[in-house]
């Protein structure tokens, strides 16, 4: 890349959707260790670029020091690069767990080694860290199923004759076009944990994250899910 940034290691927003990155402070040796996307995005079609180029982490301790002692004292680096999304999400977690971010281990300043105070979570693990073993076995096992015709007759089966009273039609109705429904009246701004902001049209279950959480975000009776932090209807409030 021919435009300046402070990144030490493999830099491509072209081909890669993200990084985990390592923040060191070269005065106390303390660490960090997080994530930041190449772009921002907006009904899943990248619109921007974000600012990687001088993001220099969201941790409040981490920014602190920085401020203190100069963006100088701390060196950058990319630990890996992610195609995905779920990539980047599932390597933050990967690397944090596997250098024990949470450790008690005191540096002789008497702080931790490490700036961070949490760890992420998965739900699943993504095709960047399944083994090209694994990913031909799931693939094999998939290959050439199909549903009988006995079992599609007995789901007909199971649904034929039944009948559902005006009330229940009414509730269902309400349920799909109400204004508590989760994918009623988008787009929505999203924040997460690192700072960068996605627009989503609908809060429906979008790359693992539950829309009953994510609406519950929304409407303030959650502080967080997962690692969004923010949810934000831009859509119209016209009746």
């Amino acid at each position: 890349m021919s435009e300046k940034h402070h990144w030490v290691g493999e830099v491509d927003p072209d081909k890669y959707y993200g990084f985990v990155y390592l923040i060191t402070n070269t005065v106390s040796g303390r660490k960090y260790i997080g994530r930041k996307f190449y772009h921002t995005y907006r009904k899943r079609k990248r619109v921007r670029e974000s600012n990687w180029r001088v993001y220099a982490g969201s941790c409040k301790p981490l920014k602190e020091d920085m401020q203190r002692m100069g963006k100088d004292k701390f060196t950058f680096e990319i630990i890996c690069n992610y195609k995905t999304r779920g990539g980047v999400v599932s390597g933050e977690v990967h690397f944090q767990t596997d250098n024990d971010v949470l450790s008690p281990e005191l540096l002789p300043c008497g702080e931790r080694l490490y700036y961070n105070g949490q760890i992420g979570s998965v739900k699943f693990v993504t095709p960047d860290f399944l083994s090209a073993e694994h990913r031909a076995k799931i693939s094999a096992s998939n290959t050439g199923k199909t549903i009988s015709a006995e079992t599609r007759a007995k789901l007909s089966a199971a649904n034929t004759g039944k009948t559902r009273s005006a009330e229940q039609r009414a509730k269902m109705s309400a349920a799909q076009a109400g204004e508590k429904h989760p994918n009623f009246k988008g787009p929505y701004i999203i924040t997460f944990k690192d700072g960068h902001t996605e627009e989503w049209q609908t809060l429906r279950n979008i790359d693992g994250y539950n829309s009953s959480h994510s609406y519950k975000v929304l409407s303030g009776q959650r502080k967080f899910h997962k690692d969004i932090v923010k949810v934000e209807r831009i859509g119209s409030d016209d009746k």
